[in-house]
């Protein structure tokens, strides 16, 4: 039963975990920085986004459990109550230490990623090889404020990372869409204006070459 205590008890720990997770779990990205590059944006991420797993979690703990007390004259229902006991333990314990390493950060030059602890998934674009930015919100999404965020780049096109790349409880996802967006055009202005300048320059060399070749003459 939900009470107002609990209540109080989630968003404390939103807090903490915050923390301990959000401001502190920069240190993957700020040690694989490069020289001149800096930060432009991190995403923020909410506590909130795991709850609904974590709920699935005690769920399949207390299925099995009334199961192993209703049905326990039979051999095989403790049996399975532990292996559903241990398995939720594991899962729970692999989300929360998957939200808790997780990082997304947008620099002057690149889109970096990672979360996972023990099996670690890191993600790593220059801005010129970012495709696009997907955005999915499910129902506690919406309720919550929080967001799934899907980073796909390097001219994928079946998909295979999608999962991979996507990052979970993130409240700024459409912040760092906006400002990704933003950093993808302005690197794709001076990139051409950049090659209009060397067009520019071939084209002014070859003129200084026919200037010369017909003083010559």
């Amino acid at each position: 039963m939900l009470t107002l205590k609990n209540v109080f008890v989630i968003i404390n720990l939103q807090k903490y975990l915050y923390y301990l997770g959000g401001e502190k779990m920069s240190n993957y990205v700020e040690s694989n920085l490069t020289t001149g590059e800096e930060i432009i944006l991190k995403a923020t991420k909410s506590v909130w986004g795991i709850i609904p797993s974590i709920i699935g979690c005690f769920i399949t703990f207390a299925i099995a459990l009334i199961f192993s007390l209703v049905w326990s004259d039979f051999i095989g229902i403790p049996i399975m109550f532990w292996v559903l006991f241990i398995l939720s333990i594991i899962e729970m314990v692999s989300v929360i230490l998957k939200w808790y390493s997780m990082e997304l950060c947008i620099t002057n030059k690149r889109v970096i990623g990672k979360m996972g602890v023990i099996s670690v998934h890191t993600l790593d674009y220059m801005i010129s090889k970012v495709d696009n930015v997907c955005i999915e919100t499910g129902f506690w999404g919406n309720i919550f404020h929080y967001h799934k965020v899907i980073v796909r780049g390097g001219g994928e096109i079946d998909g295979r990372h999608r999962n991979k790349n996507a990052f979970i409880g993130i409240t700024n996802a459409y912040e760092f869409k906006n400002v990704l967006a933003e950093a993808v055009e302005k690197h794709t202005a001076q990139a051409r204006k950049a090659q209009a300048e060397e067009i520019a320059r071939v084209m002014q060399s070859q003129e200084n070459k026919t200037e010369n070749n017909t003083d010559i003459q």
